[in-house]
């Protein structure tokens, strides 16, 4: 196969690949759910443009691909073929930064929430509201519940999901600190419950811990 052939297969293999993962559900493992529709269809025009490419390039005879040309794409199609689909792991959570941006939250504000139930909150809006400075009346003794992937950063202990606003490279982790006696396995997901106390570092004190399997959905939106 000549270079003028392969870089094009190469693109359409990716735009291939794009597409199993939308069909398959795994794309917004990589992306934004907002921008599935515009990556399928982007994707099946690139598909079929290139597609066109190769049937006209077949026609005309062409000179050999270089050896290192080969060599790297033949890299990227295992990569993109060999490697699966799956979430972003707590080592990621180590190298990025944690938003310091208070989250939107849906209808009524965090507070308003708070002060009439809070039962319902998840992570997401314990964050926003620990993000807040809340004073220690507000958060103090309140029951919390969370599900995430529990990791540690500088020995200290952490459930936390990611955010993404709008792919895989932007995600950030929402963290919430937690005291446990439990030796718990990092990566793993973990469904906890307890209450907020040390105000000056508000963390969660863990009553209640059970392995839970990864959900469908593991980002926050």
């Amino acid at each position: 196969m000549s270079s003028k052939k392969l870089v094009p297969f190469v693109g359409l293999l990716s735009a291939v690949m794009c597409l199993f993962h939308a069909f398959s559900g795994s794309l917004t493992l990589y992306i934004h759910p907002r921008y599935v529709l515009f990556t399928v269809i982007m994707s099946s025009v690139g598909a079929i443009s290139l597609a066109i490419a190769l049937t006209m390039k077949s026609l005309h005879p062409t000179k050999a691909v270089s050896f290192p040309l080969l060599i790297l794409c033949i890299t990227y199609i295992i990569t993109i073929v060999a490697i699966p689909a799956k979430t972003l792991s707590p080592r990621t959570a180590l190298t990025r930064q944690q938003t310091n941006q208070l989250l939107p939250t849906s209808e009524r504000s965090t507070f308003d929430s708070f002060s009439s139930d809070y039962s319902h909150f998840d992570i997401k809006d314990w964050y926003t509201l620990l993000q807040s400075n809340p004073r220690p009346e507000q958060i103090i003794d309140k029951e919390a519940k969370l599900n995430g992937f529990f990791y540690r950063k500088d020995g200290n202990p952490y459930i936390a999901r990611f955010r993404l606003s709008c792919c895989a490279v932007d995600a950030t982790p929402l963290a919430i600190p937690i005291e446990v006696s439990e030796n718990l396995l990092e990566g793993e997901w973990y469904s906890i419950s307890g209450k907020i106390v040390d105000s000056a570092n508000p963390k969660v004190k863990v009553a209640e811990i059970h392995k839970i399997e990864e959900p469908d959905e593991p980002y926050i939106y």
